[in-house]
């Protein structure tokens, strides 16, 4: 145990052995009498760490005074009583999921499948294993918020971080949880649909309940007699939404709403807190960003989230010149980029290898915006890189990097993207009045996610690898969820010009070059797809973002990868969607490969039935074997598109160079870098001479276009 966690550790172990209110000062004499000397911990550390872990109410919640009275969570609960309605289908199959239904009775501390029910014998009911659909859960955590279901069933069963790594979380993906094996109890009951369970607190912190049966009968006299029930919970929570604003987390939402309507309520309560939401015509379920939240209103406005903020402080240091070179972009990322130059050089600190490192960093920050730095503001960005780098590569260890090296690595990927859709904003003057406020929160939601993930990564502790290794299988599903958010913006930005009449927004500037003549056959397409093309098996990705008519055939396709990867289509190619293989039909045939292919050209992305979140695979050159991952990131009717869309594709975004042609595949390609990276050694004279003036982390965007829009018209030699 670290010096830091002892601290906090007799905190905890102080409150959980009060039987009644306590002052601050009396946890801080017995954790740090005044004999020991000067206190190495304050009394808002300490309020903080009460706070954290849901450990006390105070009657002034999270701002509690340092004099002020606390009363313990797990004294105010004890003995209190609450119920819990199995639905129909649990009832069927001898089960009772945990899920959110033991808030706020327990410990948010622990997780609810590690609760223990007691029957009137004192016997614990079993527990089991189950396989469930995410969609079927969904009711069963909503409490929890739909952003936290991921982790809950990860942590139950690790099984689930393959399952979830590989499908995503959709309606139909099947996931494990553990629930409680109830066949026994409903037998002695005879319980039927409508009855209920009444669950009563025996240990708080332990998670402990003696369970008991509530006949439908009694619940509909119970009910009769609700309204002051009803009305003091909802006198409750209209205190919390009061004091806190948006702040509190939903847990701790309804637990100060249970506190604040006094204890009168935990003796008879006549429905589950379920049912009270339910009725309730003054507390609502509200989606704030990507978590839940319980408020007097059905929707959030601006001045909710801002009513009762403090202005931001100046930030000083490091911070605060970030934030006046305009970038989203904070010290804790700035270390990580630094981290993973070390990560990327294997931990070899190079003679002049500082200022390339920086430029690389400076480079995945601001993007082709580093050129408009002023010669001070980038000496003394230097500066800053120069005291981190010292640091960082002195205690850097290359081996102890390995899997949060990985995770790290790959996350940066996610916030570069982050960053280029940051400036793209910035350069078109959006006001946040265009952003609607559920997405405005969901992003910096998500944002402040990762660089919570990051802030661990840089430490990269062993005894966090368990927890990396889960992250790893994770960010795909986070860098889709942001992908999603961050387009959902621009297409609301979109539809609110167009409908104000002003031009289209578009986050790639279109081509300067004059539109051609209408190619002679075209079709209209039903659908318009957006399509994330990347390169397997290549850290860091090399990826495309396209969109594409659906009335484009696949040989249409493979010639808009080609031209969006930088191919010289030189080489064979084939699809593989649903297990079917299609591909071009050369005069020679595919007999020595043995290979049955169907047309490609007599097929059109509208025709395939292709649904958003599905991967499929584009193969290039069988000898280097190529493979690329296909996701369909975006299914949207053609009609909201203009007509040049309907009949043209578009690069959205991308990274990197596509490796030389005939380079020799994946190893080849190692190669290549590795040659680059050593320019001076002998043995790599020839290969860098084949290879000319590549660079690896170029990419235009605008060429991309042009060649799109070229292939796109018959005319093509007039422009």
């Amino acid at each position: 145990m670290t010096t830091k966690e002892q601290p906090e550790q007799r905190i905890i172990a102080f409150v959980l052995e009060q039987s009644g209110d306590f002052q601050l000062q009396d946890l801080l004499d017995v954790i740090e009498p005044a004999s020991s000397g000067k206190r190495r911990i304050s009394k808002r550390d300490i309020l903080n760490i009460l706070n954290r872990n849901g450990l006390i109410f105070s009657k002034y919640g999270e701002t509690a005074k340092p004099s002020g009275t606390f009363t313990p969570r797990h004294s105010y609960f004890k003995n209190a009583r609450f119920m819990v309605s199995p639905r129909p289908e649990e009832i069927a199959q001898g089960i009772l999921i945990p899920g959110h239904r033991y808030i706020p009775f327990f410990n948010p501390r622990m997780n609810p499948w590690e609760c223990m029910l007691l029957t009137e014998s004192g016997t614990e009911v079993p527990r089991t294993i189950i396989s469930r659909s995410f969609g079927s859960l969904m009711m069963h955590y909503t409490l929890f918020g739909a952003e936290n279901i991921g982790n809950f069933l990860v942590m139950d069963q690790e099984s689930n971080a393959q399952v979830l790594g590989r499908t995503g979380l959709t309606d139909n993906t099947q996931v494990s949880i553990t629930a409680f094996d109830c066949t026994e109890l409903y037998r002695q009951w005879n319980f039927t649909p409508g009855d209920s369970i009444v669950c009563e607190v025996k240990d708080w912190a332990a998670g402990v309940y003696a369970v008991g049966y509530i006949s439908y009968e009694k619940r509909r006299a119970l009910m009769d007699r609700s309204m002051k029930w009803i009305a003091a919970l909802e006198k409750g929570f209209r205190k919390v939404f009061d004091i806190f604003g948006v702040r509190m987390g939903i847990e701790d939402q309804i637990s100060y709403a249970y506190y604040y309507a006094g204890k009168e309520i935990l003796h008879e309560p006549p429905i589950h807190l379920g049912g009270f939401l339910d009725i309730s015509d003054k507390v609502y379920l509200v989606p704030f960003g990507i978590e839940s939240k319980l408020w007097y209103e059905k929707e959030f406005t601006i001045s909710h989230m801002f009513a009762d903020s403090d202005p931001a402080p100046k930030k000083r240091g490091f911070a605060g010149f970030l934030e006046n070179l305009n970038t989203p972009c904070s010290d804790i990322e700035v270390e990580a980029f630094t981290l993973d130059e070390l990560f990327r050089h294997k931990g070899i600190v190079a003679q002049g290898l500082n200022r390339q490192c920086f430029d690389s960093v400076i480079k995945r920050i601001f993007g082709d915006k580093v050129r408009l730095m002023t010669p001070e503001q980038e000496h003394a960005l230097f500066g800053y890189f120069q005291k981190l780098w010292k640091k960082s590569a002195k205690s850097y260890n290359y081996f102890k990097d390995q899997v949060p090296g990985k995770a790290r690595n790959m996350l940066l990927e996610i916030l570069e993207s982050y960053y280029e859709w940051f400036r793209d904003l910035n350069e078109m003057a959006i006001s946040p009045e265009e952003i609607p406020v559920q997405l405005l929160t969901s992003i910096g939601q998500m944002y402040n996610t990762l660089t919570n993930y990051l802030m661990i990564l840089n430490r990269y502790d062993t005894a966090d690898q368990p927890q990396i290794s889960q992250l790893l299988e994770f960010l795909p599903t986070i860098n889709s969820t942001l992908e999603s958010l961050t387009q959902s913006v621009v297409e609301h930005i979109q539809a609110g010009r167009k409908h104000s009449g002003n031009s289209k927004l578009r986050l790639v500037r279109p081509s300067n070059e004059e539109e051609e003549q209408d190619p002679i056959e075209w079709r209209e397409p039903k659908y318009i797809f957006v399509f994330r093309i990347s390169l397997k098996y290549i850290r860091p990705p090399i990826w495309r973002s396209v969109q594409v008519p659906g009335s484009f055939t696949l040989g249409d396709f493979h010639q808009v990868i080609q031209d969006a990867m930088g191919w010289d289509d030189a080489h064979l190619h084939k699809f593989s969607i649903n297990h079917i293989d299609y591909g071009s039909m050369p005069e020679d045939g595919y007999s020595d490969l043995d290979m049955e292919l169907e047309n490609e050209d007599a097929y059109t992305l509208d025709t395939l039935g292709l649904a958003e979140k599905q991967r499929f695979v584009y193969t290039y050159d069988f000898g280097d074997d190529w493979e690329h991952q296909i996701l369909v990131s975006k299914v949207l009717p053609a009609e909201e598109f203009s007509e040049e869309d309907k009949r043209t594709p578009r690069c959205l975004k991308g990274k990197r160079a596509c490796p030389p042609e005939d380079c020799g595949g994946i190893f080849g390609y190692e190669e290549v870098l590795e040659a680059l990276a050593a320019p001076h050694k002998k043995k790599y004279r020839e290969l860098l001479n084949w290879v000319g003036d590549f660079d690896p982390e170029y990419f235009d965007i605008h060429k991309v276009n042009r060649l799109f829009h070229l292939n796109g018209n018959e005319e093509s030699d007039d422009i």
